[in-house]
């Protein structure tokens, strides 16, 4: 799998979220198992932060690999994830 963008959304208003953090698998997160990381933000309360990668240039996966993200503060239902990619062997 090759990422394409990912993108996070966060609609808290009161708790902003430290840390957003991407990453493949689901094991340790990406700030232990540096290998797997995707991405990370810090989108505050209301904000939104993306990243884009150039054609054949974004992080790559196995095939059919689990994608995997936290926050170091919890903000129920307050952050909306969006992660385009596409499969390659």
């Amino acid at each position: 799998m090759r990422v394409i963008s990912v993108s996070v959304l966060s609609d808290a208003l009161t708790t902003a979220p430290g840390r957003v953090g991407v990453w493949f698998g689901t094991g340790a997160e990406y700030t232990t198992t540096v290998d797997n990381a995707i991405v990370g933000f810090a989108p505050g309360t209301t904000g939104f932060q993306s990243q884009t990668w150039p054609d054949g240039d974004g992080p790559l996966g196995e095939v059919d690999e689990v994608v995997s993200w936290d926050t170091t503060t919890e903000t129920e239902t307050a952050l909306f994830l969006t992660i385009v990619y596409r499969e390659e062997q």
